[in-house]
C-alpha cells in the first residue's frame, strides 16, 4: 500500500482545496513531478554514489536506499497512521511524502556521513516550491538521523507546529512519523540477496545485510499497541560471525542491539504521536530453520514495566526471563554453542 498516501494526496487536493496554501493549485502536480524525477534520476543511483564516496572510509556496501526503500517507508508510515486518511490534512500528506523522498537522497552527495543534511540543494533545485516551505520540508526530513551538535541527537524537540500561508501543519509529528517509519523499513527487501549468496558483501557491511535478510515481517499492530518483528535464521547464520565495520558480531547480538535501538526510537518518537496511534512495545520472534529442530524460538517483548529503567543497556534488562535459557542470558556465543551441540546430537 505504498501508493495509499499518494492516492490520498491526489484525492484531498481535489476534495479539500482549502486545506492547502493558495488552495490546492499545483500541489499534487508538483509532488508527482518531483517524485518522478527522484525515482528516475536520483534514488536508483544512491547506493552506487554512496559506495564510491564511502570507500575510503571503510563503510562498505549499503543496504538498499533506492526507490524500493522509499516505497517501504511510505508503507510503514501508512501502517503507523492506522490506514486512516483522517489523521493528516492533505497539506500534511504533501509535506510528509516530499520529506520521505528526500530523507536519504543526500547519500548521493556526501555518502553515509552527514547525508541527512545534504538533501537541501536537491530539494531547492527540483521541487520548485517556496523557499520557506522547502525549509520546512527539509527540517522534517533532516530530523530522521544525525546530531544537532556532537553528543545531542534530540532533533525532534527543536521542531514546533508551524503555519505556512495560514495553513497549519504538525511538524514534530510528521518528523517523528518519518523517523519511526524509516526505523521500521529495514527488512529483507533491503538486503543484496544474490550478492550475499555469492559471498560478495564486503566485511564492513556483512551484518547489516544479514540482519535485513533475516527480518521477514514487520507488522504494526495498533490494537495491541506494538510493532511485531519476525526473524528467521539458518543454523549457519546463527553460529557464524559477520563483519561489522572493523569488527565481527554474531547475528543474534546484532538483532538484540538493533531491536533495542528500535525500542529507544519508539519511546522517542511516540512523544509526538497522538494518543490513538501510540506504540509502546516491540515484540520480537526469532525462529531457526533447519532439517531438524535446531533451537526453540526466541521470543521477547521490549516494553517499559515497573519503575522506569532509564539506564538499561541491553534488552535482557527489560525482558528478564524471556532472554534467559538454562540460567544464562542468551547471546550470540551462547546460541552458537547450543546449536552446535544440538547438531552434534543428531549426527
Amino acid at each position: 500500500m505504498a501508493e495509499a498516501l499518494e492516492k490520498i494526496l491526489k484525492e484531498k487536493s481535489k476534495s479539500e482545496p482549502e486545506a492547502f496554501p493558495n488552495s490546492s493549485k499545483g500541489y499534487y502536480k508538483r509532488y508527482a513531478s518531483f517524485s518522478d524525477y527522484l525515482n528516475n534520476e536520483v534514488h536508483p543511483f544512491v547506493n552506487q554514489a554512496a559506495m564510491v564516496l564511502d570507500i575510503e572510509k571503510g563503510l562498505g556496501f549499503l543496504t538498499d536506499h533506492g526507490p524500493g526503500h522509499i516505497q517501504t517507508v511510505m508503507r510503514r508510515a501508512w501502517d503507523l497512521l492506522g490506514h486512516s486518511s483522517n489523521v493528516l490534512s492533505g497539506y500534511e500528506v504533501y509535506m510528509l511524502l516530499t520529506a520521505i523522498h528526500i530523507h536519504d537522497a543526500g547519500h548521493i552527495r556526501t555518502g553515509r556521513k552527514g547525508h541527512e543534511k545534504a538533501s537541501r540543494p536537491l530539494l531547492n533545485a527540483q521541487l520548485g516550491a517556496d523557499s520557506v516551505e522547502n525549509a520546512f520540508i527539509y527540517s522534517i526530513a533532516e530530523a530522521h538521523g544525525g546530531e544537532v551538535v556532537p553528543g545531542d541527537r534530540d532533533k525532534l524537540a527543536r521542531l514546533v507546529p508551524r503555519p505556512f500561508a495560514s495553513k497549519k501543519f504538525n511538524m514534530p509529528f510528521l518528523a517523528a512519523l518519518l523517523r519511526f517509519a524509516d526505523e521500521l523499513a529495514d527488512d529483507y527487501t533491503r538486503a543484496a540477496r544474490y550478492v550475499m549468496g555469492e559471498g560478495g558483501i564486503p566485511h564492513p557491511s556483512e551484518v547489516f545485510h544479514a540482519y535485513a535478510f533475516a527480518l521477514k515481517s514487520v507488522d504494526v499492530n495498533l490494537e495491541a499497541k506494538e510493532v511485531q518483528l519476525s526473524f528467521y535464521l539458518s543454523p549457519d547464520d546463527a553460529t557464524r560471525e559477520f563483519g561489522k565495520l572493523e569488527s565481527k558480531v554474531y547475528l543474534l547480538d546484532e538483532i538484540l542491539d538493533r531491536t533495542f535501538k528500535m525500542y529507544h526510537e519508539c519511546l522517542y518518537c511516540m512523544r509526538y504521536f497522538p494518543a490513538e496511534l501510540q506504540i509502546n512495545a516491540i515484540s520480537v520472534q526469532i525462529e531457526f530453520m533447519g532439517d531438524s529442530e535446531v533451537h526453540q524460538p526466541i521470543n521477547y517483548r521490549l516494553k517499559e514495566s515497573g519503575y522506569p529503567k532509564l539506564h538499561a543497556q541491553h534488552p535482557s534488562e527489560l525482558c528478564g526471563k524471556d532472554l534467559m535459557i538454562d540460567g544464562r542470558v542468551i547471546d550470540g556465543i551462547t546460541l552458537k554453542e547450543r546449536i552446535e551441540k544440538k547438531i552434534q546430537e543428531h549426527v
